[in-house]
């Protein structure tokens, strides 16, 4: 009667401990889908943000190379204006010694 008890008390504990060794791997499998999607998630936000990054850098770039393109074109501009308008005082001033030296 004892052996009977001792082993149904021992295949007891042997059944609730497969139980709980059972139970851990399902927890730990648990966790570690939880912390593999939570890795995914983080991994999808961090390549989200580098690509608002990229996307921002770029448009910063293009802005910038338009800006730089205008001030050009301006430069040219005003540099054309200043000799046209050179040339037309000295034009001037020529026409006023030719004028001068006739009279």
């Amino acid at each position: 009667m004892n052996k009977t008890l001792i082993l149904s008390v021992a295949l007891a504990a042997s059944l609730g401990l497969t139980a709980c060794g059972s139970s851990a791997d399902e927890n730990a499998a648990a966790d570690i889908n939880a912390a593999t999607a939570d890795l995914e998630a983080t991994t999808d936000n961090a390549i989200a943000d580098l690509n608002a990054a990229g996307a921002e850098a770029a448009a910063s770039t293009d802005a910038a190379l338009d800006n730089a393109g205008a001030a050009i074109d301006n430069a040219g501009d005003a540099a054309a204006n200043a000799t046209a308008n050179a040339l037309d005082a000295s034009g001037q001033a020529l026409q006023n010694a030719a004028n001068d030296l006739k009279n």
